[in-house]
């Protein structure tokens, strides 16, 4: 009789078990809220509610919900994000946090015990909010370069800058270089890697071309005057080159940037092309009344471009690398498309810059100035039409390319000025000559030295043999 009862009651039970309706992953929703705006800053939290739509009549027992980001080092969940219910699907609600790590874009993933739900409305965007050292940095370049064109307005001969545009061939050498083998270079570089790597990012292919196809920037000029450029030439193509990016740019962005995005989303900076163009010449300009006023002040305001330009170098890499450290954790994450896309297309640069000033004649000095002019690009003007011409964050991390580029160009620099520096220490004599010469107001430099020094020499004998037979 016992035994009668007890089945009775098991078959009672799984009757009840079978009436009562079951979580399936077809009629089981997670909804999270707000919708819309589930943007937080780098540090700060935002409260996110989650609620559920499913069969009322559904009981849970011993369900378990995981709330967790695709991507924690990007955005995270604060507290225990594993969780127990029991009861029914009105009982399924509540709230999490989410704190922004770093710059970047994720997504809220629920698993449940039914089944793992990434919501369309899941997407948490995490920004990074202009600092007062951002400012700092900004502002300090500006005015250290200022000072610096001050300087080299004293240093510059503004009639060897006159002979230059009117026989533009030293800088026609450079402008060839700067837009068009340079655009074409990143570009290259650009499509050898999204074929070869696997999803490889668009927005870096694009901001790398965008860099290629900029022009000459404010630091080649320092690097110019520290390695024995011609200040000269190097003046005048930049100037020459930022005047001619208003429509260059706009050129090769139609012409190869819809490998990569619709064209007609970009957004040149012509306000800010302008600003930067102003910067250049009125502080040349100043350098060059100063010159022309008084001499002795020139001279004596351009001794000090050189270790005015050691202090521009260290101010620009050390404050910015700090200032922009966030960009090494972007870079960390997908280090094989950014490092080598960074290295190669300024290495490049300088080769083919060199190379073609010297398949062309041109003195040393000169092909010193048109390398590192083809090399040394303005990374601030492609990191304004990607801020300005993509929606955040998508912007702020596409920048990581043109920043990448400008951390590495200075390597080989670096290295070139070691070079040259040793070569000075170990050729005293020729320093001393140098100096003299400039003290002169002559134009001279060591690269040129080097190579024409014979040259020099026998003119100079030729010139005392005709001053002897005159007498």
């Amino acid at each position: 009789m016992k035994k009668i009862i007890y089945l009775a009651l098991l078959y009672g039970a799984a009757i009840l078990s079978a009436s009562t309706p079951r979580a399936t992953a077809a009629n089981f929703t997670i909804l999270l809220s707000p919708v819309d705006n589930k943007t937080i800053y780098e540090g700060d939290s935002k409260l996110i509610f989650y609620s559920t739509i499913c069969d009322p009549d559904i009981i849970f027992s011993n369900f378990t919900l995981h709330i967790d980001t695709a991507e924690p080092f990007i955005a995270k969940i604060d507290q225990n994000n594993t969780l127990g219910y029991t009861g029914t699907c009105a009982d399924l609600s509540g709230s999490f946090s989410v704190t922004g790590v770093r710059l970047g874009k994720t997504q809220v993933i629920v698993t449940t015990s039914i089944n793992t739900v990434t919501s369309g409305n899941g997407d948490v965007i995490v920004l990074r909010e202009r600092t007062v050292i951002d400012d700092v940095y900004r502002y300090g370049i500006i005015v250290l370069a200022s000072i610096l064109y001050i300087g080299f307005g004293c240093k510059v001969d503004i009639r060897s800058i006159v002979n230059y545009l009117k026989k533009p061939i030293s800088p026609a050498i450079g402008i060839a270089c700067q837009f068009l083998t340079m655009p074409l270079i990143g570009f290259g570089i650009g499509q050898l890697f999204t074929h070869t790597l696997d999803n490889f990012d668009v927005s870096l292919a694009f901001g790398l071309l965008l860099m290629s196809c900029s022009p000459g920037g404010g630091s080649s000029n320092v690097w110019a005057n520290l390695l024995g450029g011609d200040m000269d030439l190097s003046v005048t193509m930049t100037t020459l080159s930022t005047f001619l990016s208003l429509a260059m740019m706009p050129l090769w962005i139609f012409a190869l940037g819809r490998v990569y995005l619709d064209p007609s989303i970009v957004e040149i900076p012509y306000m800010y092309l302008a600003r930067s163009i102003l910067t250049i010449v009125i502080p040349l300009s100043v350098g060059i009344i100063i010159r022309k006023c008084s001499a002795k002040t020139a001279d004596k305001f351009a001794l000090y471009t050189k270790p005015f330009s050691g202090i521009f170098i260290i101010y620009a890499l050390g404050f910015g690398l700090y200032v922009n450290w966030y960009m090494f954790d972007i870079i960390s994450n997908k280090p094989e498309q950014v490092i080598p896309s960074a290295i190669l297309l300024p290495l490049i640069g300088y080769i083919a810059g060199f190379g073609l000033a010297k398949l062309t004649r041109r003195t040393n000095s000169q092909a010193v100035t048109i390398s590192l002019e083809t090399g040394v690009q303005n990374a601030a003007i492609p990191i304004v039409v990607l801020q300005g011409s993509f929606p955040q964050p998508e912007g702020d991390v596409a920048a990581v390319m043109p920043i990448a580029v400008a951390i590495f160009y200075t390597v080989p620099i670096i290295i070139a000025w070691i070079i040259y520096t040793i070569y000075n220490k170990l050729n005293p004599e020729e320093d001393s000559e140098e100096e003299k010469v400039d003290a002169d107001g002559e134009d001279n430099n060591r690269w040129d030295n080097m190579a024409y020094k014979s040259e020099v020499t026998d003119e100079k004998s030729i010139d005392t043999s005709k001053n002897q037979t005159v007498l």
